[in-house]
């Protein structure tokens, strides 16, 4: 996997993206969630988790995405910017140190979890 440096991301520039939610959606709501590729990890699991891969056009578009899946009560286990990944080569696992897992509070954002 390459290694991100920070200058490498912008707000503006298209990246590749792997999101991760509790939860399922079918496969045909691509269009919903700008055209991502989506994939039942764990169909059998109670509930199963999601994983959206694609790429957004800039970081508004992460957020129209992240947007939809709150409209829809799915929560979301993690998001990874994938610069300089095929989309197709983003299903492989990851360490989990290169994963942001969000950290909450009273349903309140407070940092990455540690």
């Amino acid at each position: 996997m390459n290694t991100l440096s920070p200058g490498d991301l912008t707000f503006e520039g298209p990246a590749v993206y792997r999101i991760r939610i509790l939860g399922s959606i079918p496969a045909s709501w691509s269009d919903r969630v700008q055209g991502m590729i989506i994939t039942v990890d764990a169909p059998s699991a109670d509930p199963p988790v999601t994983t959206l891969v694609g790429e957004l056009g800039d970081q508004a578009s992460l957020i129209g995405v992240l947007d939809t899946l709150y409209g829809l009560r799915l929560p979301v286990l993690s998001v990874e910017c994938l610069n300089g990944m095929a989309p197709d080569r983003a299903f492989q696992v990851v360490p989990e140190s290169a994963v942001f897992t969000p950290a909450f509070r009273d349903n309140r954002f407070i940092g990455k979890e540690r």
